[in-house]
């Protein structure tokens, strides 16, 4: 599947994203984060074999790459706080009184298709995907190569995890691709990209959680 195509079927399921009800969002996001302490073996097994293949980075490149029981704990903490907070859609930010009987009010509602770039931190997939959950949009995702096993099994369990907890008709549309398996070097060239965002070896990944 193309990026293009991604991004269609995430613009149509972006409109059904910013129709769910408060309710069945914050079930979702429960229903993740218990898959991630479910599965949370898994997650480390395959976090295991990105760790391996990153030796030749730099340690505050494996730190942030590294997905233990630890930072697996943080993240339902972080899911179960989030499914707390009142529901960011709908709400009256602003009202105006324009004219005798004619108001303006600003309420806020869904952005529709968010894309976000981000290294290889797996629990950023995990924050990202659930954060536009909760505002009701849709994601892309771009995740660096270096964590590609930890992000494949992610985006499945929260994709999987959606489905179950309803917001099955939104969550339809997801998909995970990858493109390139190579390695970011710890000590860059001068021409070499600075960024993810501009290097060939990276991770594509699109997820409407």
């Amino acid at each position: 599947m193309t990026i293009r195509e991604m991004g269609l079927q995430a613009k149509a399921a972006s409109i059904r994203m910013a129709a769910l009800e408060g309710e069945v969002k914050n079930k979702a996001i429960l229903a993740v984060a218990e898959a991630l302490e479910k599965h949370s073996g898994e997650i480390e097994a395959a976090n295991r074999l990105d760790m391996a293949a990153a030796g030749g980075l730099d340690k505050p490149l494996q730190k942030r790459l590294k997905y233990d029981q630890t930072k697996i704990a943080a993240s339902i903490e972080g899911l179960r706080s989030l499914s707390a907070l009142p529901d960011p859609v709908g709400m009256t930010q602003r009202a105006t009184l324009l004219d005798d009987g004619l108001e303006l009010y600003r309420v806020s509602c869904p952005i529709g298709v968010i894309g976000v770039v981000f290294e290889s931190r797996p629990d950023a997939l995990v924050q990202i995907s659930t954060l536009c959950l909760k505002s009701g949009n849709a994601v892309l995702l771009k995740g660096g190569s270096e964590a590609l096993n930890s992000n494949r099994i992610l985006a499945k369990i929260v994709k999987e995890a959606a489905i179950s907890a309803g917001a099955g008709a939104s969550s339809s549309s997801s998909r995970t691709s990858t493109a390139g398996t190579g390695r970011r070097p710890s000590r860059r060239n001068p021409s070499t990209p600075a960024s993810p965002r501009s290097s060939p070896s990276s991770t594509a990944s699109g997820l409407s959680a």
